[in-house]
């Protein structure tokens, strides 16, 4: 392996810092050690990024037949991955390249996770990857944070429904929809890598690009880093403004701004997101109950007693 600062220099290598840095700086991998992976096109690898002679296989629960035969590039777990970027020469330490078996029921360790192993969430990223590839094949990217605003406005979701919840975050920023054409994907406080969060992670990104896990975070699938960030961005961005929204008034934004979207950019708009901003434009989000302020009593005034004057007694 080697393991040189030839290799932080890659193109590969510096995508994935510069990721974990712009998601440091946001502050949106706080307390964690976030976690990324990147469909790699064999075209793209460099030869000191495979060793063809590690025989060891490492099973894993499910199978994922779209990625039969892929390298994928993982970040490592329990290292944060914020400091990809200051530690060139230790690159190794923080992310690897690994390739999925022929019958996609395990992988081999091709470089790189000296002395750790692939995130913890690694099932859940190759579940989003093997589903978001069938419905797009140039799908590539991957990504779990904790984008502060978005996060923040799930508790104040209370029983919004995903489609509910989709199109909120479009009115808080209209462009995310060109994000998100599809809508986006809800689901309660689920523990990771729990099966419960897997399926949710599978069933999601056969429809959506995005999965938020209330009160947590959210998972993230695009074609490639660049527009994986730009997604983060907008989807950040409209938590931050949702978040303003006051219960019972209007949405700023009709269902005919979006049906607009879809027609000029060529997207397919997810119908259920549309009718609901048709038969209903109003927020949800937090609710404040008001204080009560209990007014004080105040006790009518009373003359003070006056004393009677004492008799003479020696008149």
């Amino acid at each position: 392996m080697k393991l040189n600062s030839g290799i932080s220099k890659a193109s590969l290598i510096r995508y994935l810092a510069d990721v974990a840095t712009t998601f440091a700086g946001a502050n949106w991998i706080p307390g964690d050690n976030s976690s990324q992976t990147l469909i790699i096109d064999e075209a793209s690898l460099e030869s000191y990024f495979l060793d063809e002679y590690n025989p060891r296989v490492y099973p894993l629960k499910h199978e994922y037949p779209n990625l039969k035969n892929r390298y994928i590039l993982v970040t490592a777990d329990g290292i944060p991955t914020r400091q990809i970027a200051l530690v060139g020469s230790k690159t190794h330490k923080f992310c690897g390249i690994i390739k999925i078996t022929p019958d996609g029921k395990a992988y081999q360790l091709m470089w790189g996770l000296y002395g750790t192993k692939p995130t913890r969430r690694l099932e859940q990223h190759l579940a989003i990857h093997n589903a978001a590839l069938s419905r797009d094949p140039l799908h590539r990217a991957t990504a779990y944070v904790s984008t502060s605003y978005s996060q923040e406005y799930t508790y104040n979701l209370h029983d919004q429904t995903e489609t509910e919840f989709a199109y909120t975050m479009w009115n808080g920023y209209p462009d995310l929809a060109r994000f998100t054409p599809a809508g986006i994907g809800l689901v309660d406080d689920m523990l990771d890598p729990s099966e419960e969060l897997w399926d949710a992670c599978e069933n999601s990104f056969k429809k959506y690009d995005v999965l938020m896990i209330k009160h947590q975070g959210s998972y993230l699938a695009a074609k490639n880093w660049d527009v994986l960030l730009g997604l983060a961005m907008a989807f950040d961005r409209a938590g931050q403004t949702a978040l303003m929204f006051e219960e019972g008034k209007p949405l700023p934004i009709k269902a005919d701004y979006f049906k607009k979207v879809g027609n000029l950019f060529n997207l397919k708009m997810n119908p259920d997101v549309l009718a609901h901003g048709e038969v209903q434009t109003t927020a949800k989000p937090r609710v404040v109950k008001p204080k009560t302020i209990k007014e004080k009593t105040t006790k009518p005034a009373t003359k003070p007693a006056t004393k009677k004057p004492k008799a003479d007694k020696n008149a």
